[in-house]
């Protein structure tokens, strides 16, 4: 399976393909402007990129790179691409440019009885498939709770909070705890 990367800034015509993505993908209270997020990506170490297979649009990521990690804001594949290796290629792309980093990202936690309880194990599994880790730190933002996930074993959370704190006043967590 090859899949290539573009910029978004490359395809402003596919901005629709992330608008569906993250209308389809994401609860109301996670999604982002995705005009928002394309000023916010000339910043340095932000990319906002596109996913092809076959020459059709299969998923996108938006990913600020700041202090030796590589925070995933957002990693999305296609519903009709799901379940074919699609989400594992996308991360084995970004773990070979960023080779040298710490991933870190932000999920749902598993925590009892919720609407989309399946969605978020299954999510969960997936990235522990890809080698990330629970750091058994939680993040809560604008009242939603998030488990905070790294490829390291002991993520360096002083960095991590300095580039929550860099990359937009708009996702100042209101805090991290364990």
């Amino acid at each position: 399976m090859e899949i290539i990367v573009r910029s978004v800034k490359e395809n402003l015509n596919a901005i629709k393909h992330v608008e569906e993505m993250m209308d389809g993908l994401f609860p109301e209270e996670e999604q982002s402007s995705v005009n928002g997020l394309l000023e916010l990506s000339v910043n340095s170490g932000v990319h906002f990129d596109l996913y092809y297979l076959n020459g059709e649009v299969c998923g996108f990521s938006y990913i600020v790179c700041k202090y030796d990690l590589v925070f995933i804001y957002y990693l999305a594949v296609k519903e009709k691409y799901q379940s074919m290796g699609c989400g594992t290629k996308i991360l084995e792309i970004i773990k070979g440019f960023y080779n040298n980093c710490t991933l870190v990202l932000n999920i749902e936690p598993i925590n009892g009885q919720t609407h989309n309880q399946v969605q978020r194990l299954r999510r969960l599994k997936f990235y522990k498939k890809n080698g990330l880790k629970e750091t058994n730190y939680f993040l809560e933002h604008k009242g939603v709770e998030y488990s905070i996930l790294s490829s390291a074993q002991n993520l360096d959370m002083v960095r991590y909070k300095k580039l929550l704190e860099d990359i937009s006043c708009d996702y100042m967590p209101s805090k991290i705890y364990r």
